[in-house]
């Protein structure tokens, strides 16, 4: 008895039909826990001489800026807050205030730069830059004494500005 080949290929054909598709719910991979990284940031963060009016930072993920009015601490305190534009993964930063020579700008962010899926935040993120020759260091010591409470805050900003000389006031 010969065998023809259509007879060998029907039971090949079955065999692959009811094979190839399995049923089965798609998980979509692990939870992204990781907040955003920056990959670059023009100019450089903690650069000096700045004389531009905007930033451009870029990011490793997409993301948004969640309660940036809310969170964004401009140090020292600008008349107008910076503008916000995202495209993509890089967030433009512009300045419509006029810079002062001379000062050490921070931009803090605290919890408002988020990924866009699963919203993890950058931790007080910052942008520091300098109008000047130097950085100054942005930092005080000592002790916060809140009278109105005994428990300890978690988390709090405190600001320094230099004050108006009283024969300009």
């Amino acid at each position: 008895m010969r065998l023809t080949p259509y007879f060998l290929l029907v039971p090949c054909a079955l065999g692959l039909l009811f094979s190839c598709a399995q049923t089965g719910t798609l998980t979509g991979g692990l939870k992204d826990e990781k907040p955003p990284q920056m990959l670059s940031c023009v100019p450089a963060n903690y650069s000096t001489h700045f004389n531009s009016d905007r930033i451009q930072i870029t990011f490793d993920e997409y993301f948004s800026l969640k309660d940036i009015s809310k969170q964004l601490v401009v140090s020292p305190p600008m008349k107008t807050k910076p503008e916000f534009k995202i495209k993509g993964r890089l967030l433009s930063i512009r300045f419509t205030d006029t810079l002062q020579p001379d000062r050490t700008y921070a931009i803090n962010f605290g919890d408002a730069l988020v990924d866009l899926n699963e919203a993890n935040p950058i931790k007080n993120f910052q942008i520091v830059f300098s109008t000047g020759n130097t950085i100054d260091s942005l930092e005080t010591s000592g002790i916060v004494w809140m009278p109105s409470t005994t428990s300890l805050l978690k988390t709090f900003s405190l600001c320094f500005t230099m004050a108006m000389p009283t024969a300009c006031r």
